[in-house]
Parts: structure tokens; C-alpha cells; sequence
């Protein structure tokens, strides 16, 4: 059937057909979660795969909205901000392509062991260095409790100061959303309009205000567990890539549904509520 062409009504003005963006990788949002995110922000000390480490080149587009996520919202250090993009994007493209199963569901029970067992060093070094016997400290924690402390961390700390005070359990506001800012939910929206394809693997060559957009190095200290599944992928999938490129592809992939989940709020109050309790108590501690 030949194509037709299409004349808008009295005009005779040849109409151009929509083109369709053809979605690569429809379907890929399903195939990892927040939880999984956040449990890759932890490194595993004792496993018998030993820590990798290299480095990658990304756009500076994508560099700079990472660190805004991660600073309005998570506050971890960077490199685990990276191998967390990383690890999820690699997953969830292993994942689609229904690969080594095995090895992702396994990967990912050791790094939330380690992330739960590093959640509670750090909690404890900041949390004790509060003189507990101070009311003004006293006051500080009760406030922070009330406000961030409906889980483990927030309990602990209320259990030091409430038999002094004979203080009741606190009443803690149910569902309380994470306070995502409008302008970074849009933000994300914006640059999640066009769905993922095999361009995530280039770097981009965009222009912003007249200047061309400058790449960023960022370092990855990831457990070779991820290098095997991302062995496999590339082998069967993408075998004419070379590993930074197949990094730079799951880095921008685990960036794109971390900006989901931010337009959609499905960030995990918990792990927000974790960081800034580690944060006030920190800021408390270095101004007493």
C-alpha cells in the first residue's frame, strides 16, 4: 500500500505524519525498584567476589542532575550514588533481556546485608557523640524523633531519653511523604519525555546556552558479581561494546528510573528519614 498524502482542508497544505518514537526498551520499568537502588548504595567488605574498581565518562547534563537527586534526597557519598545508578541500570537491562537471574537475586541479598549492618555503624558514631545527659541535646533528639524518627533509629534514640523524662511513645504522622522539591520533580519529569534506547550507551553531543556540554569522568567501585552479569549482557546483548561504553548505558539507565521514581514519589521515606537524622546529628554535633 503506498503512502498517502495527507491535505488539511482548504488549504492544500501537505500535512507531515507524526513520527513515532519507537520505545526500545518498553517494559524495562518493572524490572527494578527503589529498595533495589538503595541496597546498592551499601559495599560489601566480606564476600569472596572482590571489589572492582574503574572509572567511565558521562555527559555533564547527566552528572549534575544526579547530584541534585542525591542531594536534595539521598546525602550519601557520591561513589556510592554511582554504583548504585550503576548496579540498577544493569539489573534491570539484565533483567529485561532475562539473563543471570541467579546472580542478580544474589548480589543483591549481599549489598542489603551490608547496607543495613553500614546504616547502623554510621547512625551509632553520629548519634553518640551526643552528650546524653545535656537537656538542650535532649530537646534537639526529641524534636528530631517527632519529626524524622518512625522507624529503628528513631526508637533507639527515644529509648535514651524518654525513662528520664518518663516520656510516652511519640505519635508519629502516618504516610508522611518525602518532601520531594516541584522544581526537582520537574526537572525529571522533563528529561524523562522521551523513553530509553541504545543512545544512553553514547555520549550525548547537546548544546545548552550556546556552549557545548563538557563530559564528566566519575569513578566506580562496584563487586565483580556485577562485572560477571555485565560480562554476560555484553556478550549476548551488546557485544561490540566496550565496558566503559556498557557502563556509561547502565549508569544512564538507572538515572532514568531514579527520575521516575522521583516524578512519581516512590522515594523511600525511610531512607530519607535515615539521612537526615545522620545529618542533624552531625550539624548538632559540630556546633556543640
Amino acid at each position: 500500500m503506498k503512502n498517502e498524502q495527507l491535505i488539511k482542508p482548504g488549504t492544500g497544505t501537505t500535512l507531515k505524519p507524526d513520527i513515532v518514537t519507537q520505545d526500545e526498551y518498553a517494559g524495562i520499568l518493572s524490572k527494578a525498584k527503589p529498595d533495589t537502588f538503595y541496597s546498592l548504595l551499601g559495599l560489601p567488605k566480606s564476600d569472596k567476589f572482590k571489589n572492582h574498581k574503574t572509572a567511565f565518562t558521562i555527559s555533564s547534563l547527566h552528572y549534575s542532575m544526579m547530584e541534585k537527586i542525591r542531594m536534595n534526597l539521598i546525602r550519601t557519598k557520591q561513589a556510592d550514588m554511582v554504583r548504585a545508578l550503576v548496579g540498577t541500570g544493569m539489573i534491570a537491562m539484565a533483567r529485561y533481556k532475562n539473563i543471570a537471574s541467579d546472580q542478580i537475586e544474589a548480589a543483591i541479598k549481599i549489598h542489603k546485608d551490608c547496607r543495613y549492618s553500614d546504616k547502623m555503624v554510621k547512625f551509632k558514631e553520629s548519634f553518640y557523640r551526643l552528650d546524653l545527659n545535656d537537656d538542650h541535646a535532649k530537646l534537639f533528639i526529641r524534636d528530631l524523633v517527632l519529626e524524622f524518627g518512625n522507624n529503628k533509629f528513631g526508637r533507639e534514640m527515644w529509648g535514651k531519653i524518654h525513662d528520664a523524662w518518663s516520656s510516652p511513645e511519640p505519635k508519629f504522622e502516618k504516610n508522611k511523604a518525602v518532601a520531594i522539591p516541584d522544581w526537582l520533580i520537574n526537572e525529571c519529569r522533563s528529561q524523562t519525555k522521551e523513553p530509553l534506547s541504545d543512545k544512553m550507551f553514547e555520549l550525548s553531543k547537546v548544546r545548552r546556552s550556546s556552549e557545548d556540554l563538557k563530559n564528566m569522568v566519575v569513578g566506580l567501585t562496584i563487586s565483580d558479581r556485577f562485572m560477571i552479569i555485565s560480562h554476560n549482557y555484553g556478550k549476548y546483548f551488546a557485544n561490540s561494546k566496550l565496558t566503559s561504553q556498557l557502563l556509561r548505558g547502565y549508569y544512564v539507565c538507572g538515572l532514568f528510573l531514579l527520575k521516575r521514581w522521583v516524578c512519581e514519589r516512590r522515594m523511600s521515606k525511610k531512607e530519607y528519614d535515615f539521612y537526615k537524622i545522620i545529618d542533624a546529628l552531625d550539624n548538632y554535633a559540630a556546633k556543640s
